[in-house]
C-alpha cells in the first residue's frame, strides 16, 4: 500500500505541476495578446515594492527619532489620520469635480471648452501620469539623502505615496 500512495503522490504532484505550468502558459499568452495588462501588472508590482521600502523606512525612521513607544503610536496614529482625510477629500471630493469637469477627447457628451483655462487637467490621463512623477521625484530625493535621511522627508513621501495609493490608484 505505500507504494500506491507513493505513485498517488507522484501523480498529484505532476498534475499540480502540469496545472501551474498550464496557468502560466495562459498567463504569458493573456499578457502578448492585451499588452496593457501586462503594463499594468507591472504598474502594480513596481508600486507595490516602492511602497514596502517607503512604509519600511518611515517605520524605521520613526523608531529612531522617537524612541518612545507611546509617543510614536500616538505621533504614527495622527500621520494616518491626516493620510486619510486628504485620501478622502480627494477621492471624493477634489479627484470627482476634476474628472467631471474636464472629460477625454472620447467623451462628446462634455464639452471640453471651458477646461481651456485649466491647461494641465484637460485629460484625465494627465493625472495618472503625475503620480509616478512625483514618486520619482521623493525617491530621488530620498537616493540623494541616504546618508542622512531626514524624517520629515520620509514621512512626506511616505504621506504623498499614500495620498496617491488611496485616492488616485
Amino acid at each position: 500500500t505505500s507504494h500506491s500512495a507513493c505513485v498517488t503522490k507522484v501523480q498529484q504532484l505532476q498534475s499540480t505541476k502540469s496545472h501551474s505550468s498550464s496557468l502560466m502558459e495562459t498567463s504569458i499568452r493573456l499578457f502578448t495578446r492585451v499588452p496593457i495588462l501586462a503594463s499594468l501588472c507591472l504598474e502594480v508590482l513596481t508600486c507595490q515594492s516602492v511602497s514596502s521600502i517607503i512604509s519600511f523606512l518611515f517605520v524605521l525612521k520613526a523608531k529612531e527619532c522617537i524612541p518612545n513607544d507611546k509617543l510614536r503610536a500616538n505621533w504614527t496614529a495622527i500621520w494616518y489620520a491626516r493620510i486619510n482625510f486628504i485620501s478622502g477629500l480627494l477621492q471624493f471630493c477634489v479627484i470627482p469635480f476634476l474628472m467631471k469637469r474636464c472629460k477625454t477627447n472620447d467623451d462628446k457628451k462634455y464639452d471640453r471648452s471651458d477646461c481651456s483655462s485649466q491647461h494641465q487637467y484637460q485629460q484625465q490621463q494627465r493625472l495618472w501620469l503625475l503620480m509616478p512623477l512625483a514618486m520619482m521625484v521623493c525617491a530621488t530625493l530620498m537616493i540623494y539623502e541616504a546618508e542622512n535621511l531626514s524624517l520629515i522627508l520620509v514621512t512626506t513621501s511616505f504621506a504623498l505615496y499614500k495620498v496617491m495609493e488611496y485616492s488616485v490608484r
